[in-house]
This record gives structure tokens, C-alpha cells and sequence, in this order.
């Protein structure tokens, strides 16, 4: 069996969430406060949106460890994923920085297939790389910097805006890293590997057909999981209700074993989302370590006018769930 460039690629290397708003409140509190952008909107969304001229820009960052056990297609995975968060706003991807952090084994072997990656997949999306910077460390890592523009007229998805009886819909399956981790421990077959690696290299840019139709939020799935995710979208006073065999997992990974697969991930995401909202029944565990498994170009988690449908369907995604009254206690219903 083939190793994996990295134990913990792709968002299984990020900060979990509660450390991450500790550490920005703490930093700024180091310095003060400082003097107020009037051109930048400041949100905990998926780009920031400067204002520049007449014009919106939509910009973003993401860097991790490569994915997998081949350099190629750990660039293109990689990314998918920068260029995601742009989609996720309905933006449309331009411009981008590539960062690469090479290996000190072989670093320019792994960094021409790490580079080609990256440019196999900004071609195929419309976005010309104009720069970069690279380094020798210990780890491999690969990322982008992205500028995009909004749709028409400035349209801008952010992750808030949905009411109640709004219905949730997601793009792709969930279980990425989970499927990653279970193949290299021997649990899951290649085929589930292949599926796993066919999800992150799949474009976001299906977004482009959502233009013009009642949706009210959108966001990425990410390094938080689903349920991290779809709590950040419901505001105070909201609550959903989600049916767990209509979300869409990656073949097999229901029925693994959860000890073995169970990480620090998980538990910070379980952490985070437990900030925010409650869970008022129980998945097995392997369906909870699936709905908080961090994702790599993770799906689009839509909430939309219950007369939406046809678009989404069409666009590849399945609903799971609606959005409903909360009152005080802000919950996640699963059945």
C-alpha cells in the first residue's frame, strides 16, 4: 500500500476553531485597536470583499499539507480548494500567488509536480497564476492566494441570509479525509480512495448556475465539517433539521470503526460546533466522526428558498435538511 506525503494533509492541519478566535481576539487586544478600513467589509466569510475604486474584489488564501500520495494531484487538490472559497461567495476566480513549501527530500522533483498541479487546474478555471514564493522546510506545503470578481451586479453569497423554512443542500459527498485515513490504515478498499481523491478534484465553479436564483447562503465544507459549517450559517434564534440518510458520504465510511479513526480534528470541530448550537439526538459514531470530518474542496452547503429546487438539483445537489424556528435553544436536529 502507498504512503501518504503527509499524515495530515489538507484541512487536517488547520487550527481548530475555537483556538483560531482566541488567537485573533488575543493578537489584536497585543496591539489595540487599530484604525478602521472603510474599503474592506470585515466578516468571518469565505473572502474578504475590498472595495477598490468602483469595483468589488474578492480575495482569499489557503495553504495546507499536500493530500494523498501523489505530488500531481496534491497540487491540483490543492488548488481546487484556494479557488473554492471565491466560488462559495459566487465570485468568479482571476488571479493567483502561488506558496510552496518543498520537502528537503527531493524538493524540486516534488515541486515541478506540485507546480504543474497548480497550473493543470488554474488553467482549466481561468486563473493565471502572477506570482509566487517558495521555501525548503521540513513539510511540504502548497497553497494560493486568490483575487476574483462577484457575479453581475456585484452579488455577492455570504454565509448568512437564510429563514425559516428555507431548505439545505449540498453539492458533493462528505468523508473525504476520513476515506483517506481509513485506506491507509487498511480499512477501506482503493476504489473508496479513488472516490475520495475524485470529490477534491472536483471544481466548485458549478456556482456559476446558482446566479440569479433565491439563495439566501452559501459557504464551502471545509476544514469545521458539515455540522461546523452549517452552524456557522444560522444566526441566533435559528435552528435546522437535518436527515442523515439524505446526506450524500464517501461508499464505506458509515461503517468504520471509530477509535481508529477518531482524531484531534474531530474533537476541536465537535468542540467548536458545541459553541454554537446543540445536537438533539445522537448519530452512530461513525456518522458523527463523518458530519465533523474537516474537508479538503468540500462541498457547497446552500441554504435556498424551498422554490429553488429545480436549480440546485440540476446544479448536482441534494437537499438535506430545513432551516426552522430555534427559539432559545439554537439546536441541530438529526433523524
Amino acid at each position: 500500500m502507498k504512503k501518504s506525503i503527509c499524515e495530515n494533509g489538507g484541512c487536517l492541519s488547520k487550527l481548530g476553531g475555537n483556538e483560531l478566535i482566541s488567537m485573533l481576539r488575543n493578537a489584536k487586544n497585543i496591539i489595540g485597536n487599530t484604525a478602521n478600513n472603510k474599503n474592506i467589509q470585515d466578516s468571518f466569510d469565505d473572502c474578504a470583499i475590498v472595495n477598490c475604486n468602483s469595483d468589488k474584489l474578492l480575495l482569499t488564501t489557503d495553504i495546507n499539507h499536500p493530500v494523498g500520495h501523489d505530488p500531481f494531484t496534491a497540487g491540483r487538490i490543492a488548488a481546487f480548494h484556494a479557488i473554492s472559497d471565491v466560488y462559495a461567495m459566487g465570485g468568479t476566480p482571476k488571479y493567483a500567488i502561488a506558496q510552496v513549501v518543498l520537502g528537503e527530500n527531493s524538493p524540486t522533483v516534488h515541486g515541478e509536480q506540485y507546480m504543474a498541479g497548480l497550473y493543470s487546474v488554474c488553467n482549466e478555471e481561468g486563473v493565471v497564476i502572477v506570482g509566487g514564493h517558495t521555501i525548503i522546510s521540513d513539510k511540504p506545503i502548497i497553497g494560493l492566494s486568490i483575487i476574483g470578481y462577484p457575479a453581475e451586479n456585484n452579488i455577492v453569497f455570504g454565509k448568512k441570509g437564510g429563514v425559516t423554512g428555507d431548505t439545505i443542500w449540498i453539492s458533493k459527498p462528505i468523508g473525504t479525509a476520513m476515506a483517506l485515513r481509513a485506506y491507509y490504515n487498511g480499512l477501506l478498499p482503493e476504489t473508496a480512495y479513488n472516490e475520495a481523491i475524485e470529490v477534491m478534484t472536483r471544481s466548485n465553479s458549478v456556482v456559476q448556475n446558482l446566479i440569479g436564483s433565491e439563495i439566501h447562503a452559501l459557504t464551502d465544507v471545509t476544514g469545521f465539517g458539515l455540522l461546523g459549517h452549517l452552524a456557522e450559517m444560522l444566526v441566533e434564534g435559528q435552528s435546522a433539521r437535518i436527515s442523515i440518510e439524505s446526506i450524500p458520504f464517501i461508499s464505506g465510511i458509515c461503517k468504520l470503526p471509530y477509535l481508529q479513526l477518531k482524531t484531534k480534528f474531530i474533537d476541536d470541530n465537535f468542540s467548536y460546533f458545541k459553541k454554537m448550537k446543540q445536537l438533539t439526538s445522537k448519530p452512530n459514531s461513525a456518522q458523527k466522526l463523518a458530519l465533523f470530518d474537516p474537508q479538503t474542496n468540500g462541498a457547497l452547503l446552500a441554504i435556498a428558498h424551498k422554490n429553488s429546487g429545480n436549480v440546485l438539483i440540476n446544479s448536482g445537489f441534494v437537499c438535506i435538511g430545513e432551516i426552522i424556528e430555534g427559539g432559545q435553544k439554537n439546536e441541530i436536529h438529526l433523524s
